[in-house]
């Protein structure tokens, strides 16, 4: 009754991927469970119009046997009378009429139906497209900001390994230059 992948059961049971800061999975649950009641209902609707519509064909079809078992409606005419005649042309008429307005309930239910389900998932989709585009920025900046921590840390041990090596330089030329005093004082002696 309704498009492909649109059955209730296929919206209430429909998953979707879990990710940092998406949707709230029991909401969105919930929100689908809505759509598939409302869906069914729906459908339940144009099934009681479609029995009422094949009600209403068979006893147009039980008259119309009637009609040929008594012969036709001349002869009704003549042996019931004209008002008889009337009844059953009246009768003729209002099941045609109400055969007609279940078919176009019916139709116009599906069509709100339809609408409705795809205004939904159309709202869906964008709300989960803007929610994705929130998230990439977000990630963006963390990354920004976790690659200026990286940059500092960086130039921050960069500044520390020139006054280590600044250090060591100054302490290899101390030590050389007590060996050389002492190696001096040595050979003096």
């Amino acid at each position: 009754m309704t498009g492909p992948g649109i059955q209730p059961s296929n919206i209430a049971n429909r998953t979707f991927s879990i990710s940092r800061r998406g949707f709230e999975l029991e909401e969105v649950r919930g929100f689908l469970r809505e759509v598939a009641q409302y869906v069914e209902a729906l459908e339940s609707r144009l099934r009681e119009s479609e029995i009422k519509q094949r009600q209403l064909e068979q006893a147009n079809e039980s008259l119309g046997s009637q009609v040929a078992r008594f012969g036709d409606e001349e002869f009704l005419a003549d042996t019931l009378g004209k008002e008889t005649s009337k009844i059953l042309q009246a009768a003729h008429h209002a099941a045609a009429q109400a055969q007609e307005k279940s078919e176009l309930v019916g139709k116009k239910i599906l069509r709100h139906a339809q609408i409705k389900a795809r205004e939904i998932i159309d709202s869906a989709t964008n709300q989960a497209q803007e929610r994705s585009s929130e998230l990439s920025r977000l990630i963006q900046e963390q990354l920004d900001q976790a690659q200026a921590r990286i940059d500092a840390q960086i130039s921050g041990a960069l500044a520390q390994e020139a006054a280590v090596i600044n250090r060591s330089k100054h302490q290899g030329r101390e030590i050389l230059r007590k060996t050389n005093q002492v190696r001096t004082e040595i050979l003096a002696d």
